[in-house]
């Protein structure tokens, strides 16, 4: 058997400057083979809003919290988003989109994940305290809600005051808390206090003392012989 060099040259077409998806394989004998990579795909996001709650006012751990959220960032396509509990149960999922608004809802603890969303996504959301159900603690509570942006391994978070946030993704994934505060006001320090209470519990002896003793007096059972 006689062997002989062989030169293969192959001709193809690029698609252009945003990037290739071409790729080839050749079966060849004697020729050791390479794994084809995987074919490049746009960068995929995740967006997690989680709900806290907080505060010296006890509030009923099973009361939901309602919420809408649309998605920005002209898209088509719609996305699931799943509900977990606490601990990572899977308990329901909702479908989000651009094109209408979604409403959900959330225990204390619960946070909803929406995965696979593309760089341009963004979100609007916003917490709803108008229904009846909100109406014994609403004066009581306040709302803070933290966006962290996580990118490239570094995390930026800003923190917005009121029930409504919104951002792009931006090529990052982002990570939101919402968090009602429930208190009630306690006495300021150096102030009365409790300390009218107190100087009205001190004087009541006296007072009923002295009343018992006038009335014996004006009986003669106090006079001294």
């Amino acid at each position: 058997t006689t062997t002989m060099p062989h030169r293969l040259e192959v001709f193809y077409t690029e698609r252009g400057a945003s990037g290739s998806t071409c790729w080839m394989q050749y079966t060849l004998p004697n020729a050791v083979s390479v794994p084809v990579s995987d074919l490049p795909t746009d960068p995929e996001q995740s967006l997690r809003i989680e709900k806290k709650v907080e505060g010296n006012l006890e509030i009923d751990p099973e009361m939901e919290y309602t919420f809408s959220i649309i998605l920005t960032g002209n898209m088509n396509e719609e996305f699931q988003a799943n509900r977990y509990d606490s601990a990572g149960k899977l308990l329901g999922n909702h479908t989000v989109s651009c094109t209408s608004e979604t409403r959900f809802k959330l225990k204390a603890g619960e946070y909803l994940i929406v995965e696979e969303l593309p760089e341009r996504a963004g979100f609007e959301l916003k917490e709803l305290l108008d229904g009846e159900e909100y109406d014994a603690i609403r004066d009581s509570c306040y709302t803070t809600i933290d966006i962290t942006t996580t990118k490239d391994g570094v995390s930026e978070t800003q923190t917005v005051e009121g029930t409504s946030a919104g951002t792009n993704l931006g090529g990052g994934s982002i990570a939101v808390t919402v968090t009602n505060g429930f208190n009630f006001e306690l006495p300021e320090t150096g102030g009365n206090g409790t300390l009218l209470y107190t100087l009205t519990g001190a004087l009541l002896p006296a007072v009923t003392g002295g009343l018992w003793y006038r009335k014996r007096k004006s009986r003669g059972e106090g006079a001294v012989d």
